[in-house]
């Protein structure tokens, strides 16, 4: 990525903005920043995103899924998996875990 396209991006504002399948179709809104948990030197790297769907179900979407984010929305390539969000050993939900405690 180009030093001119980084962006900073807020979590807190991230926070309940939709998300659009390929086809422009609204998947849900993403609830949470899921990252691995950084060692002291490091910054931790976001690896997707909690997206809570219709029913109140959450499920992650990576990272590398997400083709743009802008005021609009977070737009998404590839097939969505539906399956339940379960957090793995050495993640962090950012809001959940960091922002609450």
């Amino acid at each position: 990525m180009l030093k001119e396209q980084i962006r900073l991006i807020f979590l807190a504002k991230l926070a309940g903005t939709p998300v659009f399948d390929p086809n422009g179709d609204r998947v849900g809104k993403i609830r949470d920043a899921v990252a691995n948990h950084p060692a002291h030197s490091q910054n931790p790297r976001i690896l997707g995103f909690v997206v809570e769907i219709p029913q109140r179900r959450r499920i992650f979407i990576p990272a590398t899924r997400v083709t743009s984010i802008n005021d609009s929305g977070v737009f998404m390539n590839g097939s969505l998996n539906i399956r339940r969000y379960q957090s793995h050993h050495g993640e962090v939900s950012l809001l959940e875990e960091l922002v609450r405690n």
